[in-house]
């Protein structure tokens, strides 16, 4: 079992709950609220735009075997103080909701990656380098492939690396340099070989020769 704890933030001015927020290690409230100063949802925004910061009060510490209950108690804490968004608070998504989570990564994300592009643009250039290395490592890459995005792939790469006229007589030529050098090395007995094996006629005017090699 863990224990996790359930904080508020209080409008220093007016003494209300802004915004409730929960912890699922109760030791670790001061490096969340080290997190809010830095990142860029509503509550975050409106930490740093106050004077002094205030440090989140513990409301209750919540013994859990499973996250969505103390997502539960959560979400009661945010209806009891009235810190929901149409109450006039910050907390604009439930805690138990998964689509309420990827909105807040939408709004999160795109605010500070646009600005970390901003201010860092060689910085955030080496961290999409960094995290596509990382996406083939752990295989996510993998998991996303299929035949619709290789074919796709295989079409681009290859007419981006089609072949000039003059390269393709270059590897004919020494094809047909490399083919003379080889039948001079393995002499006549490794052409009838060939045709014995395909099963396919010689035009070479040496049946009779072919004959007698089936049988050697």
């Amino acid at each position: 079992m863990k224990i996790g704890s359930i904080y508020a933030y209080y409008d220093p001015v007016s003494g209300r709950a802004m915004y409730v927020g929960s912890v699922q290690d109760c030791h670790s409230l001061l490096y969340r609220h080290r997190k809010h100063l830095k990142q860029n949802l509503p509550v975050d925004r409106w930490l740093r735009s106050l004077p002094k910061a205030p440090v989140p009060i513990e409301l209750k510490r919540v013994e859990f075997a499973s996250a969505l209950y103390l997502h539960l108690w959560e979400d009661s804490f945010m209806a009891q103080l009235k810190t929901r968004k149409e109450d006039g608070g910050l907390n604009h998504f439930s805690a138990c909701s998964p689509p309420d989570h990827s909105e807040i990564a939408k709004a999160g994300g795109l605010i500070g990656g646009r600005r970390t592009h901003e201010l860092h643009p060689n910085q955030a250039a080496e961290m999409g380098r960094t995290g596509g290395r990382k996406n083939v490592e752990s295989g996510q890459l993998a998991s996303i492939r299929n035949f619709e995005t290789c074919s796709k792939g295989g079409k681009v790469g290859g007419g981006r690396h089609e072949m000039s006229l003059e390269a393709k007589e270059r590897i004919r030529a020494g094809g047909s340099k490399g083919g003379s050098k080889a039948k001079g090395r393995h002499g006549v007995g490794a052409h009838f070989r060939w045709h014995i094996k395909a099963g396919k006629p010689c035009t070479c005017g040496s049946q009779d020769l072919h004959v007698t090699q089936r049988f050697v």
